[in-house]
């Protein structure tokens, strides 16, 4: 009995994770920032690194997670750029960035990021 309730609590969170994850995908043309905060583009490396930037005072670069993008640190940015010149960028091959063929190790995109 124990097993079967384990399984199906597996698959209730699966299906759950399922939902959630499609009820945050947004088209790219409606992921816009908050106000005071704007779209940018630098090339490094011969790829677009796609960026948000706002706020005021030191920087403060946020990296998102895989199979994310700037977008999650959206709610965070009014606050952070009380304090922070926020900068989001999106890795190579996520979001609004180039995806070029190659360059998706963490060296590559690292200095994708410090050569910004």
């Amino acid at each position: 009995m124990k097993t079967i309730i384990r399984n199906l609590a597996m698959l209730s969170g699966a299906f759950l994770m399922g939902i959630s994850l499609h009820a945050q995908d947004k088209p790219v043309e409606a992921a816009n920032p908050p106000a005071n905060f704007k779209h940018a583009t630098v090339k490094v490396n011969n790829v677009d690194i796609h960026y948000v930037i706002g706020g005021k005072g030191e920087p403060l670069v946020l990296i998102h997670g895989f199979g994310q993008n700037w977008y999650m640190w959206n709610r965070l940015l009014p606050e952070l750029s009380k304090h922070f010149t926020f900068i989001a960028p999106d890795l190579r091959g996520v979001g609004e960035s180039g995806k070029p063929d190659s360059g998706y190790d963490k060296k590559t995109m690292a200095s994708d990021i410090l050569n910004s």
